[in-house]
């Protein structure tokens, strides 16, 4: 969960990665000021790493003895499963997809103000709305992506950030950041 943007609170998905750290999607936590992790069932404050609108992501620190998965490449043609939660009842539910592609997308940043072209992995299974964050993970337990999209309207196709940007973005995450982002 996460507070700030017009004194309201949030809920987000991410991973629980080694060392304490969370990965999930930049405008989950864009412009907030409180952000709380839960891992499970115990609440943890975040420090925020890393924030990136261009890759839309984030990467967050908790203080836990929990253990984490690591960060590893899933190929095309891979069954694998998004790491997801049931958004009514908040428990987990994890979505069987099959890795279809490697794909360079180009889209607009978190506040559609640059273009960006991003590697992805396009999946194909359900994506539904509010599953932005959520782990792709194969049957080792590596975290090979984060989605980020979904097409519409079928929502059977979705895109997922490949490794690369992941492992940027975490191999750089050492220090908590002053501030990240803002609500617009």
């Amino acid at each position: 969960t996460s507070e700030g943007c017009e004194a309201t609170t949030e809920r987000g998905v991410g991973v629980l990665l080694e060392d304490g750290m969370v990965l999930t999607s930049a405008h989950v936590v864009a412009g907030t000021t409180t952000i709380r992790v839960t891992v499970g069932g115990r609440a943890y404050e975040a420090a925020v790493l890393a924030f990136d609108p261009f890759q839309d992501l984030a990467v967050l620190k908790i203080m836990t003895e929990q253990q984490g998965l690591r960060l590893g490449e899933i190929d095309p043609g891979t069954t694998a499963w998004i790491l997801t939660f049931d958004h009514l009842n908040g428990e987990p539910d994890p979505e069987p997809v099959e890795v279809v592609r490697h794909l360079r997308a180009t889209i607009t940043d978190i506040y559609q103000e640059e273009d960006v072209t991003r590697k992805v992995l396009e999946i194909d299974g359900e994506v539904r709305t509010g599953d932005s964050g959520s782990a792709l993970v194969d049957a080792d337990g590596n975290v090979g992506g984060i989605v980020f999209a979904s097409a519409r309207p079928a929502n059977t196709t979705g895109f997922v950030l490949d490794i690369e940007p992941l492992e940027a973005i975490v191999a750089s995450s050492t220090e908590p950041i002053p501030s990240w982002g803002t609500c617009d």
